[in-house]
């Protein structure tokens, strides 16, 4: 008690002439507290309460007193003086929602001595009153003096300190107006917000994305400002409390700068300007970084940063606007008109803060008025901005038509013009295409004639054979041959020569080397060189050489040629006689399971080679008895792609396609090997020549 009475002599001792009692009673109401109130400025920030009122202190003689940028902490004291027979609980109101700290020392003869510390230092959650501002109640005895000192302190940001005092109901019906003129303010903000959303999803045009970005920061930024978003959206968060201003600010100017430099088109128009406005872009970004800093150097660079750039930044993008309306940009009249009031408005709003202006109804409510009117002129310029891009794609779209029109006149000429000759070309094409044909269906009968005769066949393999002949197209460069011939000496014997030839190719190219294998084996059964089937590759793989002018020495080579199974069967010695050039023979031999297969492997080297070594080829010999089933083939039945997932059937399913003929009578042999590669090849072109032929011992 000894203390608070001390304390309560200093104050009476140093209240300085100026300082007005506010005196209440039973019908008091409301009345201005800060021009009842002497001030003193502590620039150290850190004075205890004693020494505080030890200071030097001068009347306010602002209504609303503000310090503009400063840093420092100010002290304010005053007297109440309750002059009625009843209690009074009048409430000391500070409506600057952004300050540090607002602590309240309330010093009483009756009551003693309290405190009540709030600001944006301390959660929102621990006030006891849930107004957005601080609200301070006293208590007054019938009678009763009060002294009080406000101590406030802020970090360089927006230090203006509205304070008045009146009692609970008229701050209630203050404040359910201010919440109507907010909620008219925030729900217009948020309209125009969903409104160029709908507009970015229609025109996906990068501008409209841009102010999307703005609309958003802007929105945040006013919450922050009026206190609503320390109160409903981070009421626990005394870091964003503190910084939230810098931080959507410098967000929402940066979106601004950016949506102008892209509406305005100012790269095209104005390059030079357009590496300053880029420039001041990084700078924003750098701002945007700082001002999450928790450091008071430097949240005060943000804090002047972002309120020079704004100022700067309106005042270079009015004259650019005019210069690209007189261009004939039409948009930009709406932007010039937005720009000018966002310059009062944020004009109002810096000056005040800056404490040029007093703080009143037209300055602490200007910037939202300024913004309402600024986002909706600059929604106007968007739907301008399309709607002249509609008209100017209309104007473009009557030209296209226009010249379309006119194409088409010129074009209908032409066609007929062309479709005239075009038929004339179809005809001479159509009778070529038919002595075409008709050459290569002559080519064909040539080279079935060339083919050995069905009597032939059955006299060669006492019927025990089928022949399944596919030609990829008319002509094919895959073919059979058989032959009888008997052997020279003291004791002859009669052979039945077989062989499957592919040639390089198909269709016309094939088919000519078709003729040309053909014709060389033929002459090799009366050659007295050619004495088993070795002999006759060896010959086959001369005379095509020489035919076809493969040497290695030679510029111009042709480099084509065949690969051979050829096959000789002694059917009285129940042997088989076998060459080969790169193609197999396979036999496969009735067991009590499955078939039994030999693979005869060829010589690795094809008829028409120019190799630098040409090889003999091989002769192998092997038993073969009753029930024996030979295959000769070419690779066209292997490589014929199908199936589910369109690749070669290849030879591991061929052997056992083979295989499964093989128990079979060779009369169903071949439409056996039919259904099995229609099956395999489904809709898929056919691969290449196919040819397949089977004996039976």
């Amino acid at each position: 008690m000894r203390f608070c009475f001390c304390v309560i002599l200093i104050v009476f001792s140093k209240l300085v002439l100026g300082q007005k009692p506010i005196v209440v009673s039973d019908s008091f109401h409301w009345a201005e507290l800060s021009t009842q109130l002497v001030v003193a400025e502590d620039k150290s920030k850190s004075l205890s309460l004693e020494k505080a009122l030890a200071l030097t202190y001068t009347p306010v003689e602002q209504k609303v007193p503000n310090f503009g940028f400063s840093n420092s902490s100010y002290w304010f004291k005053g007297t109440v003086i309750n002059n009625s027979s009843q209690w009074q609980s009048p409430v000391i109101e500070v409506a600057n929602p952004n300050l540090d700290a607002v602590n309240l020392y309330v010093f009483s003869k009756k009551t003693g001595r309290h405190k009540k510390n709030m600001g944006d230092l301390v959660p929102f959650a621990a006030r006891g009153n849930k107004n957005k501002y601080y609200h301070f109640n006293l208590q007054l005895l019938p009678h009763d003096t009060l002294q009080f000192v406000l101590n406030v302190q802020n970090s360089g940001e927006q230090f203006h300190v509205p304070m008045q005092i009146g009692t609970a109901a008229y701050f209630q019906e203050s404040e359910s107006n201010e919440q109507l003129i907010f909620g008219v303010y925030f729900g217009f903000i948020l309209f125009v917000l969903l409104l160029n959303v709908f507009f970015y999803y229609v025109l996906k045009d990068k501008a409209a994305l841009l102010y999307i970005g703005y609309l958003a920061a802007l929105l945040f930024l006013q919450l922050s400002l009026t206190g609503f978003g320390f109160k409903y959206f981070w009421p626990n968060s005394v870091f964003l409390a503190n910084h939230a201003n810098p931080i959507f600010a410098s967000i929402s100017g940066f979106f601004l700068l950016v949506f102008a430099q892209n509406f305005l088109n100012i790269k095209g128009y104005l390059p030079k300007l357009n590496k300053w406005v880029n420039a001041v872009k990084y700078y924003l970004l750098l701002v945007i970084i700082t001002s999450w800093i928790d450091i008071n150097e430097v949240y005060l660079f943000s804090v002047l940063s972002i309120n020079g750039l704004v100022v700067i930044c309106i005042f270079v993008f009015i004259p650019t606007a005019i210069y690209i309306l007189k261009q004939n940009f039409k948009p930009a009249r709406f932007f010039i008109t937005a720009f000018i009031v966002l310059i009062i408005s944020v004009l109002l709003f810096v000056l005040k803060n800056a404490g040029v202006l007093p703080s009143n109804a037209i300055t602490n409510y200007g910037l939202q008025i300024g913004s309402a009117l600024e986002v909706l002129l600059l929604t106007l310029a968007v739907i301008d901005k399309f709607n002249e891009f509609r008209i100017d794609s209309i104007n473009r779209l009557q030209e296209v038509n226009e010249l379309k029109t006119r194409a088409n006149v010129e074009l209908e000429i032409k066609v007929e013009e062309r479709t005239k000759q075009v038929n004339e070309q179809n005809a001479l094409l159509e009778g070529q295409n038919n002595e075409i044909k008709s050459s290569i269906r002559y080519a064909k009968r040539i080279q079935d004639s060339l083919l050995p005769a069905e009597e032939i066949l059955n006299e060669l393999f006492d019927e025990n054979y089928f022949t399944y002949y596919k030609p990829k197209d008319i002509v094919s460069g895959d073919f059979y041959w058989a032959a009888p011939v008997t052997t020279s000496g003291d004791n002859p014997h009669r052979l039945s020569l077989a062989a499957v030839v592919d040639c390089t190719g198909h269709g016309v190219p094939g088919a000519f080397l078709s003729i040309v294998a053909s014709n060389f084996l033929k002459q090799s059964l009366t050659e007295k060189s050619v004495n088993n089937t070795a002999e006759a590759l060896d010959f086959l793989n001369e005379k095509v050489i020489a035919t076809l002018n493969q040497t290695s020495k030679t510029e111009t080579i042709v480099r084509d040629g065949m690969d051979v199974s050829l096959i000789a069967i002694d059917y009285s010695a129940n042997k088989l006689y076998y060459s080969g050039a790169n193609n197999s023979v396979y036999i496969y031999r009735k067991t009590d399971d499955k078939p039994e297969l030999t693979v005869l492997e060829p010589t690795k080297q094809a008829i028409g080679s120019v190799a630098d070594h040409v090889k003999s080829y091989e002769l192998k010999t092997v038993n073969i008895q009753a029930g024996d089933t030979i295959y000769l083939f070419s690779d066209g039945y292997a490589d014929q792609f199908g199936g589910e997932k369109d690749k070669k059937l290849n030879y591991k399913r061929f052997k056992e396609i083979l295989a499964n003929a093989s128990e079979m009578p060779m009369n169903l042999q071949k439409n056996y090997l039919d259904t099995c590669f229609e099956a395999w090849r489904g809709t898929t072109e056919q691969t290449d020549d196919v040819c397949v032929m089977g004996i039976k011992i």
